[in-house]
Formats: C-alpha cells, sequence, structure tokens
C-alpha cells in the first residue's frame, strides 16, 4: 500500500507540474473514459511487477524465486484494473487523469514505474524503521525510567564478529519498575539485564548484542524492553551498525529447474577488504560438488558447484570461511537450489 501511495504521489507532482494541452470537460462520462483510457495506455502489469520486485527483496535469497512465481500466478490484474479506474474517477478530474496517462505512458514515465520498486524497496525501511523508533519515544517524559539514549550508531571493525551497546538507565520515579521481558527483532540480537526489579533512584543497564553473521552494509536492530510502568510499557533500543562488506559474490545464488541435465555454475569471489583471505568452502548437502579454487598471486577465487542430480528438489547453504583478522573467521553464504520449474504466465 505504501509503494502505491507513494507512487501516485510522485505521478501526480510531476504531471500537475506539466500544463494540460487542452480543456477536457469534468463529467462522470468523461472521467470514466479518461480512467479506461489511463488503464489502457499505463498497463498495470508495470505497477504489480515493481511491487511484487519489493515483496520479494524481503524474502531470504532462496525463497524469492518461488515467492515471485506465486504472485505472479495468483495475483488477479483485472481486479487491480478496476479499482484504479474507480479511484481516479473519484479523485481525479478528466483532465488531470489524461494528464496522469500522457506522463505515465510517456518514455520517462515508463521508465519510472519501473524503477519505483527497487527505489521503494530502499526509502521506506529506514523511513518506517525511524517513525517507529520515535512513537516508542511519545511518553517517555511521563515514564520512570529515563534512558541516557535508546540509540548507539556505529561502524564495526571488519574482524568484528558481532558489537554489543549497552543502554543506562535510571528510575526516576517514585515507586519501583520492574523489567517483565526483554525480545528482540530478531535471533541475530539478544538482550540482557543484570537484576529486574529497580527502586527508585536506582540505575541499570541493558545489553543488547548484535551478531553478524553474513550481514554487511548499514543493519538496524533493536531490543524490545517491557516493563510494569503503565506510562510506558515498551521501550525500543535501537543499534544502527555500519557493516563493511567483506567479499563480492558473483551471481550470489544458483538455481536448476528440476529435470534438467546437471551443469555446473561458476561463481566469482572478489574479496574487498586488504588483510582478508578466503580460506575454506563448507557445504553439507551431498547433492551438490562444490569446489573451490584459488589464484593466490591474484587474489582471486572461484567456487564452481554442480548438482549431482536434477531430479528432485534440494536446497543447500554453502558457506565461504574468510579469515578477516589471525583469530577471526566468518562465514558468507552462496545459496543454491534444485526446484520446481518456472512457470510460465
Amino acid at each position: 500500500m505504501a509503494t502505491v501511495l507513494g507512487l501516485m504521489a510522485l505521478m501526480v507532482w510531476l504531471q500537475l507540474r506539466t500544463p494540460a494541452s487542452g480543456m477536457v470537460p469534468d463529467t462522470p462520462e468523461g472521467r470514466l473514459a479518461a480512467a479506461r483510457r489511463y488503464v489502457k495506455m499505463v498497463p498495470s502489469k508495470l505497477a504489480v511487477e515493481s511491487i511484487i520486485h519489493e515483496l520479494s527483496a524481503q524474502r531470504e535469497v532462496a525463497q524469492r524465486d518461488a515467492f515471485q512465481r506465486l504472485l505472479k500466478r495468483e495475483l488477479r490484474v483485472h481486479v487491480i484494473d478496476e479499482a484504479t479506474i474507480q479511484s481516479l474517477t473519484r479523485h481525479f478530474t478528466a483532465s488531470e487523469i489524461n494528464t496522469l496517462t500522457a506522463f505515465n505512458s510517456s518514455p520517462e514515465g515508463l521508465s519510472i514505474q519501473k524503477k519505483m520498486g527497487d527505489y521503494m524497496a530502499e526509502a521506506l525501511p529506514p523511513l518506517s524503521q525511524e517513525i517507529a523508533r520515535v512513537l516508542t519515544m511519545t511518553n517517555a517524559a511521563l515514564a520512570q525510567l529515563q534512558w541516557k539514549t535508546r540509540l548507539l550508531e556505529g561502524t564495526a571493525p571488519v574482524e568484528s564478529e558481532n558489537m554489543t551497546a549497552e543502554f543506562n538507565f535510571v528510575n526516576r520515579g517514585t515507586r519501583p519498575v520492574s523489567i517483565l521481558a526483554l525480545t528482540s527483532s530478531c535471533g541475530c540480537v539478544a538482550a540482557m539485564t543484570s537484576r529486574t526489579n529497580y527502586p527508585p533512584n536506582f540505575g541499570g543497564a541493558v545489553k543488547v548484542t548484535f551478531d553478524f553473521g553474513p550481514r554487511v552494509g548499514a543493519q538496524s536492530k533493536y531490543a524490545t524492553v517491557r516493563t510494569d510502568d503503565p506510562c510506558e510499557p515498551e521501550v525500543r533500543l535501537q543499534m544502527d551498525v555500519q557493516i563493511p562488506e567483506v567479499i563480492k559474490i558473483e551471481p550470489p545464488f544458483a538455481y536448476w529447474p528440476i529435470g534438467v541435465t546437471p551443469t555446473a555454475s561458476v561463481h566469482r569471489i572478489s574479496v574487498l577488504q586488504p588483510d582478508c583471505t578466503v580460506v575454506g568452502l563448507v557445504a553439507s548437502n551431498p547433492v551438490f560438488c562444490a569446489q573451490l579454487t584459488t589464484n593466490t598471486p591474484n587474489r582471486s577465487y572461484e567456487v564452481r558447484v554442480t548438482p549431482t542430480t536434477c531430479a528432485r528438489r534440494a536446497v543447500e547453504r554453502l558457506e565461504l570461511l574468510v579469515a578477516v583478522s589471525p583469530t577471526v573467521t566468518r562465514r558468507f553464504p552462496l545459496f543454491v537450489a534444485v526446484d520446481a520449474t518456472k512457470l510460465a504466465r
């Protein structure tokens, strides 16, 4: 829904900056005719594909193909077309609808729609997270527990596998406050405190540890503290961490349809940090033969994966072992799968 609203808002803004070509009678019939022309000139298929792309980007890599096939098969474009027609006729004049059509069917408009999924997939999550973080603070002024900060930001060293942050607080109220539960945004985050009951003027801290795993780039994780303070029963503690990218795998996954003849998939590994080295490859599924080759002088690596059979479904998470320091080795995944044949639309 947010994507559709954002797309419509952007398009309206662009259109209203463009002078309309001629006056169009604004009658119910005129709006309906203009809306039907819009759907014909600007197929809903483009918006649908953009939304599918955005939604699938939120799934695990190994699930994306199947998820996209399901949505493309089940989504009823004619229902979306009819809803578009009804909404256009309710909210826009015939002239405005024609202006929207002129832009959205132009090369620039079509190009914007194709790119909108990637744009919104990147732009919306930080906005949603920031709004959620601020909303949790609306009752903070009345709360008994006063926190030094609820947001900690930092950049992780290349050799770090995790980061721990301490969120300090003091009970400034007149009665004890108990911490009832600590939960986190995902399994990679753990939160703990040394005690659960805090009398007035007594302070403490919640330690939040974020295990990076294969994650790189900007990461936002949080823990939720649930207390018996009626003014603020839940407090969100957030960590924003920039994790350096260590390696790049191209392509990052491989897929074979069931029933095809097994062929090799070749993946090039680029090391992006000067003191890091690929030291091994872990594979557990015997259906896949995986081999790591190294060109030491050039610091280049290659992984070759071949299924022993494509007769049945099989999924594997290969793991590249990368020495990021003399004492720390991190694991980075390479997903491969034999799955059902892609469905034709």
